[in-house]
């Protein structure tokens, strides 16, 4: 089960891979407003849930 700030972070990527072929940390954190160390932790364990994607450029994508 995800907590209430993981489903934050995969509801916000998701909406932001609709509007844009690339997401970035910043996007995410400027979303969010969070700092970028926060959410490349987030982002680093839903990648580690596979939840996310990575791929070789840094951008994101929702897993399914």
């Amino acid at each position: 089960m995800l907590t209430a700030a993981q489903q934050d972070y995969v509801e916000v990527i998701y909406r932001l891979e609709q509007s844009s072929a690339r997401i970035r940390i910043t996007d995410i954190a400027a979303e969010l407003g969070t700092r970028l160390p926060t959410v490349t932790r987030a982002v680093q364990r839903l990648t580690l849930l596979g939840l996310v994607q990575l791929d070789l450029g840094q951008a994101l994508a929702v897993v399914g």
